[in-house]
């Protein structure tokens, strides 16, 4: 799993900020096989599962959420993300991982996948 630094990329003004996404995590968007735009509430949890088959991006924004994932080898890992501004999560094929909105307020995330999806359930992470 990787965090992709989005500070100086896209724009922003008074009206709030702005930028490509796809073009930024660098996926042609003829490859993009599903994407999908979620909310999560304060304390709700999305994922616990792994897509065995793609890598997904998740961009993460409007509040802040904790990112969670299980490591190649096992260890299980977490860090906070979209209190500071948008965070987009690189996640390789297979990785698991969860998400939990932290308010106030919801978060949202937009995800994206370079094929379509095989989705299956893991262990809880979050």
């Amino acid at each position: 799993m990787k965090l992709l630094p989005l500070a100086g990329r896209g724009w922003s003004d008074e009206r709030g900020w702005a930028f490509r996404p796809l073009h930024e995590a660098g996926v042609e968007p003829a490859r993009v096989g599903d994407v999908h735009l979620a909310s999560l509430e304060p304390g709700a949890v999305r994922g616990n599962h792994r897509h065995p088959n793609v890598t997904e991006w998740l961009l993460v924004f409007g509040a802040p959420a904790t990112v969670a994932w299980r490591a190649p080898d096992g260890a299980e890992e977490q860090v906070g993300a979209g209190a500071e501004g948008p965070v987009l999560v690189e996640l390789p094929p297979g990785t698991p991982h969860a998400l939990r909105g932290e308010g106030p307020g919801t978060a949202y995330l937009l995800s994206w996948a370079d094929g379509e999806p095989e989705t299956e359930k893991v262990a809880p992470l979050l």
